[in-house]
C-alpha cells in the first residue's frame, strides 16, 4: 500500500501477517482474497491510521477504485490528487457527477491511497464522498472470526470433487446488427441450433443435420409461450445428453449460460474445454474479442465431516454472519447464502444475525446473551 502524503512524500506499507521481517512498514494483519473492495479499504485505513475516523481514496496506476468522475469540469483533475493542478480554480465549485464502479472483490496487489486529512479541503468532492462506517472493535471481531476459520484444522474433513449445475457469463458487444448476423452464422459440430427471434410472430431457425437436441429441450426452445425476449439470436450447443449451453446475442450484449444436469456431476475441467471451444467459435462469428465475465455460478461441493454433529455445524455456520446468511433450516438440511462473492451486495446488519439465529431455533435469551458479547 503506497500512502501519499504530498507530491514528494509517500510511505509504503506491506500488509501481511506472514511477513518475517522486522521493518516498521510491515503491518501483520491480512487482506483476504475474498474481502470486498469496501472491506479491504476499511481495513487498510484502520491498520495505517490506527483509527476508525477517516476518509480514504484509492487508485491504481490508471484508474480510481471506488468511483470515477464523469466529465470533470475541473480541468486540473488527475486521479492522483497530489498531481492535480489549478487547485484554487472556480471550476471546483461546480457539481460533480460520480460513476460508481462494480466493486466486487479486492484483487489488487499494489494500490495507492490518500487520506482526506492530507488533501486540500477544496478538492475533497473529487476524491472523498464517503466516510468509514466500521469501528475498530467491529473490525477486530470480524477478523477474529475469519482467522479462526483460516487456522481451523481440517484433517477430519474430506472434500469430494465439486460439480456444477449453472454457470452464467456476460460480455459486452460492439454494436452488432443482429438480423444480419443471423444470416451469416451457421450450425457446426458444436452449434446444434440457431434461433432468431424478431418478435413472437417471426422466429427463424437453423438446425444442424446432426444435432443432439433431445425432444424435451426442442419442445421448450420452440414453445412461443416460453420466449421472453425479442430481437435476439439464441444459439444452442449440447454439452452432453441432458446438459447444454445457451448463448443469447443482442445488439450490445452476449450472455452465455450453461444449464447442466445435476445428476451427471459435471466437472469444471470438462466444462472449461467446451467453454474455450465455444468462445473461440463465437469470436470468429462476431469478428470481435469477447470479455466473458462470470456473473453467477451454481456449484455443488460435497464434504464428509467426521467427529462432528449437524447441530454443532449449523451453530458454527450461523455465527459467521460475514460469511453465511442462513435462509432456512430443518432437522436434516441447512440452506445458506455465501456472502464473500463478487456479486453479493446485501448489507450485513445486526437484524441478519438475529434472523439467522432464530431460523436455527436459538431462543431469544440465548441470542440476547450472544449480542452482548459481539
Amino acid at each position: 500500500v503506497i500512502v501519499w502524503k504530498s507530491l514528494n512524500h509517500k510511505d509504503t506499507y506491506i500488509i501481511d501477517s506472514s511477513e518475517k521481517g522486522q521493518q516498521d512498514n510491515i503491518i501483520r494483519n491480512d487482506i483476504y482474497d475474498d474481502d470486498s473492495l469496501d472491506t479491504a479499504l476499511t481495513k487498510i485505513g484502520i491498520y495505517i491510521t490506527n483509527s476508525d475516523n477517516f476518509q480514504i481514496y484509492a487508485w491504481t496506476k490508471n484508474k480510481p477504485l471506488q468511483f470515477s468522475i464523469t466529465q470533470p469540469k475541473w480541468k486540473g483533475y488527475d486521479i492522483n490528487p497530489f498531481k492535480s493542478t489549478n487547485q484554487n480554480s472556480e471550476e471546483l465549485k461546480d457539481p460533480v457527477n460520480y460513476e460508481y464502479e462494480n466493486k466486487g472483490l479486492f484483487k489488487e496487489k499494489v494500490i495507492n491511497v490518500a487520506f482526506s486529512k492530507d488533501v486540500p479541503k477544496q478538492l475533497h468532492k473529487y476524491y472523498f464522498n464517503t466516510s468509514n462506517k466500521l469501528t475498530i472493535k467491529q473490525n477486530n471481531k470480524r477478523e477474529e472470526l475469519l482467522k479462526s476459520i483460516v487456522d481451523a484444522q481440517d484433517e477430519n474433513v474430506e472434500i469430494l470433487p465439486e460439480y456444477y449445475t449453472r454457470i452464467n457469463y456476460h460480455s459486452p458487444l460492439q454494436n452488432i446488427f443482429v438480423p444480419e448476423m443471423f444470416d451469416k452464422i451457421h450450425t457446426s459440430k458444436y452449434i446444434d441450433m440457431i434461433q432468431w427471434v424478431e418478435d413472437n410472430s417471426k422466429i427463424l431457425y437453423k438446425l444442424s443435420k446432426h444435432n443432439r437436441i433431445n425432444k424435451e429441450l426442442f419442445a421448450t426452445i420452440t414453445n412461443i409461450d416460453k420466449i421472453n425476449q425479442i430481437h435476439v439470436i439464441n444459439i444452442y450447443s449440447m454439452y452432453n445428453k441432458k446438459s447444454y449451453c445457451k448463448i443469447s446475442i443482442t445488439k450490445n450484449d452476449l450472455f452465455l449460460n450453461y444449464i447442466l444436469d445435476a445428476r451427471q456431476y459435471n466437472k469444471w475441467k470438462d466444462i472449461e474445454k467446451h467453454f474455450q471451444k465455444i468462445t473461440q467459435i463465437l469470436q470468429n462469428m462476431l469478428k470481435q474479442k469477447l470479455n466473458l465475465q462470470e456473473i453467477a455460478v451454481n456449484c455443488g461441493v460435497k464434504m464428509n465431516i467426521n467427529n462432528s454433529s449437524f447441530k454443532l455445524l449449523t451453530e458454527k455456520i450461523s455465527k459467521q454472519i460475514d460469511i453465511f446468511n442462513v435462509v432456512k433450516k430443518n432437522n436434516k438440511n441447512i440452506v445458506c447464502t455465501y456472502k464473500r462473492s463478487t456479486n453479493f451486495s446485501q448489507n450485513i446488519e445486526i437484524y441478519e444475525y438475529i434472523r439467522s439465529r432464530l431460523n436455527l431455533g436459538i431462543t431469544n435469551i440465548e441470542i440476547a446473551d450472544e449480542l452482548i458479547n459481539l
